[in-house]
Protein backbone atom coordinates (compact mmCIF):
# COMPACT_ATOMS: atom_id res chain seq x y z
CA UNK A 1 0.00 0.00 0.00
CA UNK A 2 1.63 3.60 -0.95
CA UNK A 3 1.97 6.04 1.84
CA UNK A 4 -0.17 8.47 0.03
CA UNK A 5 -3.19 6.21 -0.02
CA UNK A 6 -3.16 6.97 4.23
CA UNK A 7 -3.28 10.23 4.00
CA UNK A 8 0.96 10.59 4.86
CA UNK A 9 2.25 13.58 3.94
CA UNK A 10 6.39 13.98 4.15
CA UNK A 11 7.80 16.25 6.67
CA UNK A 12 8.13 20.07 5.20
CA UNK A 13 9.86 22.78 6.44
CA UNK A 14 7.85 25.68 7.00
CA UNK A 15 10.34 28.26 8.35
CA UNK A 16 13.92 28.03 8.11
CA UNK A 17 15.86 29.01 10.86
CA UNK A 18 19.69 29.24 12.00
CA UNK A 19 20.29 30.05 15.88
CA UNK A 20 23.64 31.17 17.08
CA UNK A 21 24.08 32.06 20.98
CA UNK A 22 27.95 33.19 22.51
CA UNK A 23 27.60 30.57 25.38
CA UNK A 24 29.92 32.59 27.97
CA UNK A 25 27.08 33.59 30.01
CA UNK A 26 25.12 30.24 29.79
CA UNK A 27 27.06 27.34 32.19
CA UNK A 28 25.55 24.44 33.71
CA UNK A 29 26.94 22.99 37.18
CA UNK A 30 27.20 19.15 37.00
CA UNK A 31 27.01 16.00 39.09
CA UNK A 32 30.28 14.36 37.75
CA UNK A 33 29.09 10.83 39.31
CA UNK A 34 25.84 10.98 36.83
CA UNK A 35 26.10 12.74 33.50
CA UNK A 36 23.76 15.49 32.47
CA UNK A 37 22.56 16.10 35.98
CA UNK A 38 22.55 19.23 37.30
CA UNK A 39 21.43 21.51 40.06
CA UNK A 40 21.72 24.91 39.16
CA UNK A 41 22.20 26.38 35.60
CA UNK A 42 22.56 29.45 33.40
CA UNK A 43 21.24 27.85 30.33
CA UNK A 44 20.55 29.11 27.72
CA UNK A 45 17.18 28.01 25.63
CA UNK A 46 18.07 27.45 21.85
CA UNK A 47 14.71 26.74 20.67
CA UNK A 48 11.28 26.90 22.01
CA UNK A 49 8.28 24.64 20.39
CA UNK A 50 6.68 24.73 23.67
CA UNK A 51 3.57 26.50 22.47
CA UNK A 52 4.18 26.23 18.22
CA UNK A 53 4.98 24.17 15.71
CA UNK A 54 7.82 20.93 16.12
CA UNK A 55 11.25 21.59 14.86
CA UNK A 56 14.23 19.67 12.66
CA UNK A 57 17.85 20.56 13.46
CA UNK A 58 20.00 19.55 10.54
CA UNK A 59 23.01 21.14 11.26
CA UNK A 60 24.53 21.73 14.62
CA UNK A 61 28.38 23.41 15.27
CA UNK A 62 30.64 24.99 17.53
CA UNK A 63 33.40 28.18 16.72
CA UNK A 64 35.59 28.21 19.16
CA UNK A 65 37.17 31.23 20.78
CA UNK A 66 40.11 29.40 23.07
CA UNK A 67 42.83 26.46 23.04
CA UNK A 68 40.94 24.86 25.56
CA UNK A 69 37.70 22.80 24.77
CA UNK A 70 34.72 22.99 26.29
CA UNK A 71 31.64 20.51 27.01
CA UNK A 72 28.31 22.09 26.22
CA UNK A 73 25.36 19.81 27.29
CA UNK A 74 22.30 19.44 25.62
CA UNK A 75 18.61 19.40 27.12
CA UNK A 76 15.25 18.52 26.23
CA UNK A 77 12.89 20.22 28.25
CA UNK A 78 9.16 20.95 28.70
CA UNK A 79 9.72 24.32 30.44
CA UNK A 80 10.65 27.52 28.49
CA UNK A 81 11.03 29.95 30.97
CA UNK A 82 13.84 28.43 33.25
CA UNK A 83 15.57 24.79 32.69
CA UNK A 84 14.48 22.89 35.88
CA UNK A 85 16.26 18.99 36.38
CA UNK A 86 12.72 17.43 36.99
CA UNK A 87 11.62 18.71 33.73
CA UNK A 88 14.15 18.10 31.80
CA UNK A 89 16.33 15.67 30.10
CA UNK A 90 20.12 15.02 29.18
CA UNK A 91 20.20 14.57 25.84
CA UNK A 92 23.82 14.74 25.08
CA UNK A 93 27.04 16.48 24.73
CA UNK A 94 28.99 18.59 22.13
CA UNK A 95 32.86 19.43 22.82
CA UNK A 96 34.35 22.14 21.33
CA UNK A 97 37.22 22.54 19.02
CA UNK A 98 41.04 23.35 20.62
CA UNK A 99 41.96 26.13 18.14
CA UNK A 100 40.92 29.87 17.88
CA UNK A 101 37.91 30.58 15.51
CA UNK A 102 38.36 26.59 14.41
CA UNK A 103 34.55 25.16 13.54
CA UNK A 104 33.53 22.35 14.33
CA UNK A 105 30.02 20.28 13.40
CA UNK A 106 28.28 17.57 15.16
CA UNK A 107 28.42 14.49 13.32
CA UNK A 108 26.58 12.16 15.68
CA UNK A 109 23.17 13.52 15.44
CA UNK A 110 20.33 10.44 15.52
CA UNK A 111 19.64 9.45 12.03
CA UNK A 112 16.46 9.81 10.28
CA UNK A 113 13.68 7.23 10.83
CA UNK A 114 11.22 8.86 7.53
CA UNK A 115 12.44 6.86 4.06
CA UNK A 116 14.76 8.96 2.01
CA UNK A 117 16.96 8.66 -1.07
CA UNK A 118 20.00 7.01 -0.01
CA UNK A 119 23.43 7.01 -1.14
CA UNK A 120 25.41 3.95 -0.50
CA UNK A 121 25.11 3.39 3.39
CA UNK A 122 24.99 6.79 4.22
CA UNK A 123 21.85 8.08 5.91
CA UNK A 124 20.36 11.59 7.09
CA UNK A 125 20.90 12.54 10.52
CA UNK A 126 18.72 15.71 11.98
CA UNK A 127 17.37 16.52 15.85
CA UNK A 128 13.92 16.40 16.08
CA UNK A 129 12.44 18.69 18.72
CA UNK A 130 8.83 17.93 19.34
CA UNK A 131 6.00 20.09 19.86
CA UNK A 132 5.84 21.20 23.56
CA UNK A 133 9.75 20.56 23.92
CA UNK A 134 12.08 23.66 24.62
CA UNK A 135 16.44 22.82 23.24
CA UNK A 136 18.20 23.89 26.33
CA UNK A 137 22.53 24.39 26.29
CA UNK A 138 24.74 25.18 28.81
CA UNK A 139 28.53 24.96 29.02
CA UNK A 140 29.44 22.06 31.58
CA UNK A 141 31.83 24.23 34.89
CA UNK A 142 32.16 22.86 38.17
CA UNK A 143 31.47 25.58 39.72
CA UNK A 144 28.35 28.04 38.38
CA UNK A 145 30.18 31.21 39.84
CA UNK A 146 33.12 30.31 37.94
CA UNK A 147 33.87 33.24 35.28
CA UNK A 148 34.12 32.25 31.34
CA UNK A 149 34.99 34.74 28.55
CA UNK A 150 36.18 32.59 25.91
CA UNK A 151 33.03 29.91 25.99
CA UNK A 152 32.31 29.03 21.58
CA UNK A 153 29.41 30.30 19.79
CA UNK A 154 27.05 27.27 19.53
CA UNK A 155 24.65 27.48 16.31
CA UNK A 156 21.98 25.44 14.94
CA UNK A 157 20.24 25.02 11.77
CA UNK A 158 17.00 23.84 10.41
CA UNK A 159 13.35 24.44 10.23
CA UNK A 160 9.92 24.56 11.77
CA UNK A 161 7.24 22.65 10.09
Amino acid sequence: MASTSTNKQPLLVDNVLHVAVDMNPHKVSVNTTTPGNFTNNTAAKIIDTIGGDGCIIECMYTISRSTDAFNINLYLSTNGDYLRPEQSVFIGQITSATGVYNKSEVDDLPTVLAPVARVGSSQLRALYVPRGSALWAACEVAVLEEIQSDAPILGVQGGRY
